[in-house]
């Protein structure tokens, strides 16, 4: 059975186009997992075939995901006590994580200058982009945003009301700090 898996383990990583971002062997062997896993859990009530490639393609996209993701930590694993060039100098990596907290005056001076900006645009600004803009400062979801607006979903005409909000926003934001500087 061993050669047909790997058969079709490499026609899978050819098919996903993997071949610059995961080894064929990481891939094999996750691939063999799925179908131990699978073949483990099957119950009978279904087709194998469909659960089992259901099940590899969840994979590959998490194996994928987690191999992206792997690639940007890479500035996290130098070891403190190596030295590390940083803008033409060596230096202890050590020396590079900062020394001090961000103090609770800076936190509360930032969420003033936030409130101000907010104000501001609240003002001048259409009063349902004014409205979204602050709902969004809040955290809600989109389908709240959207139930907000009289829609049961986030609509096509929601998200186009968020991304004009966002738009005009971001408009008098790059004024108004034009103007700061």
């Amino acid at each position: 059975m061993y050669p047909k898996v790997r058969r079709e383990a490499i026609r899978q990583f050819n098919k996903y186009g993997l071949k610059n971002k995961i080894s064929l062997e990481d891939f094999e062997s996750h691939f063999l997992e799925c179908v131990y896993v699978e073949a483990d859990a099957y119950k009978g009530n279904e087709p194998y075939l469909r659960c089992w490639r259901a099940k590899v393609k969840d994979k590959v996209v998490d194996l994928l995901r987690h191999h992206q993701a792997k690639s940007r930590w890479g500035y996290a694993e130098v070891p403190l006590d190596k030295s590390v060039e940083a803008s033409g100098t060596v230096t202890q990596a050590g020396n590079l994580i900062p020394d001090h907290q961000t103090a609770f005056e800076d936190d509360v001076v930032f969420e003033t200058d936030i409130k101000k900006l907010l104000a501001g645009y609240q003002a001048t600004a259409n009063e349902r982009y004014a409205k979204v803009i602050e709902m969004v400062n809040q955290g809600r979801t989109n389908r709240e945003i959207a139930r907000e607006f009289g829609a049961d979903e986030y609509t096509p005409a929601v998200r186009k009301l968020v991304q004009r909000a966002k738009q005009d926003f971001r408009k008098y934001y790059d004024k108004h700090f034009a103007q700061a500087c």
